[in-house]
């Protein structure tokens, strides 16, 4: 498994994680959804150098 990969492994656990949250207590935190967001830049970025 590649870097590109393994970032992207962590963005779906992330999602599942929101996901749950939002089942379980009916909102989710915001720092959630902020490492979300900066996990999907440094995939784009990944991509870009490759």
């Amino acid at each position: 498994m590649n870097i590109i990969e393994k970032v992207e492994k962590a963005r779906e656990l992330l999602l599942e994680a929101e996901d749950d949250l939002i089942i379980e207590k009916g909102f989710c935190l915001y720092e959630l959804g902020f490492t979300i967001k900066n996990i999907e830049e440094t995939i784009k970025v990944l991509k870009k150098e490759n």
